[in-house]
């Protein structure tokens, strides 16, 4: 019994460094499995996180290409903004005579409303036909009254001046139109007073000018109505022939840019109205870009923090990842975070 009993303790001695052995060893290749599980998932993760990063450069490179575009498109408007306020100021275009009116500094000058180019807005495509139909008409000085037109007569004589049409608000007339039917006519746009906006009393220049020509689509149209009208209308075509009463003819070539007078103001402001758009096109674009470039930075200390790297010596187990290059000019080095 008792060499039994010692034969069991003999055994249990031997056994036990035994199980100790075993479970050191499947310890250790748990150990050694976890690891590389671990290990594979985090290169995943950094993979995934640098094609992220490579596909945002991307965006924000395209995106500060926008913005240079951008702010070539601000400075461009802004110039040209600039210019045509400075012409428009000027009264570049009207003459020394017409300028020395609109310049003046005398108490009589506000009694001058502006030009007849200033006060109508024409449509696009009604402009070449309103400008030939106008003609030295343009330069015209609208005034409230007869009295403003005295003074201002008065003063060109004083400064030397030159000669001016003034068309007083109190006195111009307004002839109404032919009576004829317009109907029987191809190509018959309209009357030209009729195409034109005024605002209020001033359309009332407009009418003083205009309610006497008629609008046609093509010369052969106007040449046949004039005809027909035993050749007492005046008829302007929208390539800018001109047909007077009497049978005369005027036409040719014209210079290809339109008329550097009518809608000057109208320009204006269809140029302030872009500038507007672009300016809050290019706000939103920076604000955009403002925010990649902050996820960009974010996704970088994703990628390079060192606590995810195994410490700072950068040994751990993203250490190779955080000391590859991940952006240009920018490397992660061991114990370092990116600037």
């Amino acid at each position: 019994m008792r060499a039994r009993s010692v034969g069991r303790r003999k055994s249990s001695v031997v056994a036990r460094p035994l199980w100790r052995h075993r479970q050191n060893v499947s310890a250790k290749i748990t150990r050694s499995h976890s690891p590389k599980k671990n290990l594979q998932s985090i290169s995943q993760e950094q993979r995934r996180l640098y094609e992220d990063i490579e596909k945002l450069r991307s965006v924000i490179e395209n995106g500060e290409a926008q913005l240079r575009k951008s702010d070539a498109e601000l400075l461009r408007l802004r110039q040209n903004l600039d210019f045509q306020r400075r012409i428009q100021d000027s009264y570049e275009g009207f003459g020394r005579d017409v300028q020395t009116v609109l310049q003046a500094t005398e108490r009589w000058r506000r009694g001058i409303a502006g030009t007849v180019a200033d006060l109508i807005r024409i449509p696009e495509r009604y402009l070449t036909a309103i400008d030939v139909a106008l003609g030295g008409s343009v330069r015209n000085v609208v005034t409230e009254d007869t009295d403003t037109a005295k003074s201002a007569i008065s003063y060109l004589k004083r400064k030397n001046g030159g000669r001016v049409t003034f068309l007083p608000l109190t006195t111009i007339t307004v002839r109404p139109p032919r009576e004829i039917n317009l109907g029987r006519y191809h190509g018959v746009i309209g009357w030209a007073n009729t195409l034109v906006q005024a605002e209020g009393k001033f359309q009332r220049v407009a009418d003083h000018l205009l309610s006497q020509t008629l609008v046609m689509e093509t010369l052969d149209d106007a040449l046949i109505a004039a005809k027909q009208e035993g050749y007492r209308l005046r008829i302007v075509t929208l390539t800018g022939e001109l047909l007077n009463p009497g049978g005369s003819l005027t036409g040719g070539g014209r210079k290809k840019e339109r008329s550097t007078l009518l809608n000057r103001r109208t320009d204006i402001e269809a140029l302030h109205s872009r500038l507007q758009e672009q300016e809050a096109a290019h706000q939103k674009l920076h604000s955009s870009l403002v925010q990649q470039r902050q996820l960009f930075k974010e996704k970088e200390r994703g990628v390079c923090d060192p606590t995810d790297c195994g410490g700072a010596s950068g040994t751990g187990t993203h250490g190779t990842a955080w000391k590859m290059r991940y952006s240009k000019g920018t490397h992660c080095r061991s114990g370092e975070r990116p600037s």
